[in-house]
């Protein structure tokens, strides 16, 4: 078996064939004792290609009898692209490295001998154990260019929009320079799909996708000209083809569930197979459970001021910024308008319901948080991982109730959930982050902030890594060189003040009130998000106390009672458990676990919550301010979850089979608990504290009145079930406490809203600070409850009145 195979694609190259004969020989005469081969590829080439790389064939193999060399000339009779002809010369190499490089020797072939000289690769030795394929970089920092601005500006442009499609953080992916451990290769090649200019990108999607690992080497490179690439036809074609691959790599491959994948990590293959599947199958059946029941929940009692301050907002772009009404309507405007101007948006084409829709749209929203969650534990984690932690924020009533009508903090928990995910990457990639990560992490807290200005905590969190990471070098007391630490404190810099930036643009383009003042009004709405005033009595521990008292405890003790008891616990352990792990893992695991990362995770979910217990922030209905949280926890408990598994199933094969089983019988007794709650998952308890009976009288239920759709709908069916024929023909008034649209959406045409119950001839009310007694008249018709709790009652007046 060869050491090296050498294959060149060729089209249309009669004008680079000395060049390329001249090149090759230089790499024969430095070779020495490497055994190698030479295949060229001519892809239907038009010209004398054909007949000149018979001839570079003959006249090599006769001038170098006694050199270890193999010469391989391909021909295909069309032209199907150079992604199509390294295919064919991938499956026909026999070395165990194969090296891909251009015709026109822009890099030249001698250049791997310079990577093996330096140590980077050592092309003797097999390379069935490698992981790793080694990539040329033009942008790397020893790298020696010779390239025309426009050309470099172009190739620039290019690879940001790989980096942001295709998660490829290499800052060139489209050098042709490119070195393979034989069976990767071969793996890849025989999977590509893209045979155009973008087969680079595609190679490298399936390498990461896999698990596998690319790292990028300096080269020597010389730009050919005039170039074969059109700027803007040749552009669009990329940039299509980056869009097509991401689909098919992401979706249309993994609907293939019984199609056999050799091309899996090797220490996990099974595990990861299964568990990819399982995670793709999980989402399909949250989408639909979207699908199905979003028309199923009530409305809560913010949404009707979001929904009219989202109207403002889109009246406010519409006039061409004219329109100022925004700027006065309640509070709202110190809220970013992202989330209801879209809704706004989207509600003038709906052929759904005002409120329909905006219940479809927060739930695909709250979905995007679960995928969130899903990428962040599979990141820190692997697959496995990354699927509890979906499962566990999926089961999380506090998340997937609220997913459906809560238009502040769920959009909010989604940006924050992937901000982290993409902070826990820049310290994976510190202090030279890629440009695209940063306008990744800038575009998600940009989103965060287009929502609500406490996002500015994620930018504090970004700083704080830039400290902690100069900290740490000063702490190794600069070993790696000052000029090295310097470079890369400045580009750290850099890329932080580039996130920075870009993240506050997308924040005043989406904040209206932000734009009068764009250095000062963020941080007035901060300070009144800080000692926000709102003053109310709540239901805490069988005591109503004001929201300006709370005890200390009050999250903590939340937290405790609303979430699973398998996340509770899971978290708990993790601290314990994970800790440990990423101290003592082997430095070769390949996952993303590291202590900086752990630390990240740990410190977003801990801080929040110490700061305002220390700040005796004013908090109401449960947990609500700080639902960002909870998909953070979810991850903690899914990551978890992963390591113990995998602790266990070294030595304890039925101690993991007994852990597998308790979890899944844990999960199906939890969902169906839940499903007896449907439509009002939010208002679920653990059992900690007697699950939602036990809670009854203690701790806040439906304080956001959603229960009232149910109650006005069960109201109609009795009306016509006791009224008959008459119900149709009667004007019936109803009075409802203490929210009225949640009720009053839901009436037909025959029922009119009274705020005065002596007239009244129905009453709908909460049972939310005693209002289900507040009046004692009249006979109770229907009361809308759950597991025996009583959430919302409907009561007779007439006789009464």
């Amino acid at each position: 078996m060869k050491n090296l195979s050498l294959v060149i694609p060729c089209y249309n190259e009669s004008d680079n064939i000395n060049t390329l004969e001249k090149e090759l020989r230089r790499f024969i005469q430095a070779a020495a004792a490497l055994e190698y081969e030479f295949i060229f590829v001519n892809d239907g080439s038009i010209d004398s290609t054909r007949i000149q790389l018979d001839q570079l064939k003959r006249d090599l193999q006769d001038y170098y009898p006694d050199a270890p060399l193999e010469i391989k000339v391909i021909h295909l009779e069309d032209n199907i692209g150079k992604g199509g002809a390294l295919k064919a010369g991938v499956l026909a190499s026999s070395g165990k490295w194969i090296l891909t490089l251009d015709a026109d020797m822009a890099t030249k072939a001698t250049q791997v001998l310079d990577w093996e000289a330096a140590k980077f690769v050592d092309l003797r030795s097999p390379s069935s154990a490698c992981d790793t394929v080694y990539i040329g970089s033009r942008e790397h920092p020893e790298s020696v260019i010779s390239e025309k601005l426009h050309r470099r500006l172009l190739g620039r442009c290019f690879n940001l929009f790989a980096q942001l499609i295709g998660n490829i953080y290499t800052k060139d992916s489209q050098c042709g320079f490119k070195l393979y451990p034989c069976r990767l290769a071969k793996n890849c090649f025989q999977s590509l799909k893209d045979f155009g200019w973008a087969h680079d990108v595609e190679i490298l999607m399936r390498l990461l996708r896999k698990g596998y690992s690319f790292i990028a080497l300096p080269v020597q490179w010389k730009a050919v000209y005039p170039s074969r690439v059109n700027p803007l036809k040749d552009s669009f074609r990329i940039f299509s083809a980056l869009f097509r691959m991401r689909l098919s790599l992401y979706f249309f491959e993994d609907l293939k569930f019984f199609k056999k994948r050799p091309f899996i990590q090797n220490s996990t293959k099974g595990t990861d197979l299964f568990y990819e599947r399982l995670s793709f199958a999980f989402f399909i059946v949250l989408t639909a459970l979207v699908f199905l029941t979003f028309q199923n929940y009530g409305i809560s009692w913010d949404e009707e001021f979001q929904n009219t301050y989202g109207t403002k907002v889109l009246k406010y772009y519409t006039s061409l910024f004219n329109n100022r009404e925004v700027f006065h309507y309640n509070n709202l405007y110190l809220y970013g308008g992202l989330f209801d101007g879209m809704v706004a948006l989207v509600n003038r084409f709906s052929p759904l319901g005002e409120y329909e829709t905006r219940h479809l749209i927060n739930a695909f929203v709250g979905l995007f948080g679960i995928l969130g969650s899903f990428k962040l534990g599979r990141y820190l984690g692997g697959i496995r991982a990354g699927f509890w932690s979906a499962v566990l924020l999926a089961i999380t009533g506090s998340y997937w109730g609220h997913m459906f009508f809560n238009p502040k903090d769920i959009p909010f928990a989604v940006g924050f959930v992937w901000s982290v995910y993409y902070m826990a990457q820049w310290i994976r990639y510190l202090p030279m982050v890629p440009m695209g990560l940063i306008v990744k992490l800038g575009l998600a807290i940009g989103f965060t902030l287009g929502i609500r200005v406490g996002g500015l905590l994620l930018l504090a969190y970004l700083v704080l890594i830039v400290w902690v990471y100069f900290l740490y070098k000063l702490y190794l007391k600069l070993s790696k060189g000052p000029t090295e630490v310097k470079h890369g404190a400045w580009h750290l810099i850099q890329a932080t003040l580039q996130c920075g930036i870009l993240s506050y643009a997308i924040m005043l383009i989406c904040w209206p009130w932000a734009q009068l003042n764009p250095f000062l009004h963020p941080f007035i709405a901060l300070e009144e998000f800080t000692r926000h005033k709102w003053i109310g009595t709540m239901l805490f521990d069988g005591r109503f106390i004001w929201s300006n008292n709370l005890p200390w405890h009050y999250t903590i003790q939340y937290l405790l009672i609303k979430l699973p008891e398998i996340v509770v616990l899971f978290f708990f352990l993790s601290l314990f458990f994970c800790t440990i792990f990423v101290v003592t893992k082997n430095k070769h695991d390949n996952r993303g676990l590291t202590l900086g990362t752990w630390a990240l995770l740990v410190f977003t979910i801990v801080f929040p919550i110490s700061y305002v217990i220390y700040r005796k922030s004013v908090l109401y209905d449960a947990i609500r301010h700080l639902l960002f949280v909870i998909p953070l926890i979810g991850c903690v408990g899914g990551i978890t979850i992963s390591l113990v598994y995998d602790r266990i199933t070294k030595t304890r094969k039925i101690t993991a089979a007994l852990f597998s089983t308790s979890l899944i019988v844990y999960i199906i007794s939890h969902v169906g608990l839940t499903t007896q709650l449907h439509p009002y998952e939010y208002v679920y308890f653990n059992k900690f504290v007697g699950g939602l009976t036990g809670a009854y009288g203690k701790y806040e239920t439906d304080y956001w009145g959603t229960s009232m759709k149910a109650s006005v709908e069960n109201l109609v069916s009795y009306l016509k079930e006791t009224e008959k024929e008459g119900f149709q023909d009667k004007i019936y008034f109803i009075n409802t406490r203490p929210h009225t649209l949640s009720s009053t959406y839901y009436f037909p045409k025959n029922f009119r809203y009274t705020d005065d119950t002596g007239i009244a001839d129905f009453l709908i009310n909460i049972t939310r600070w005693n209002y289900g007694k507040s009046i004692s008249a009249g006979t109770v018709v229907f009361v809308v409850q759950r597991l025996g709790v009583p959430l919302c009652i409907v009561k007779d007046l007439r006789k009464s009145n």
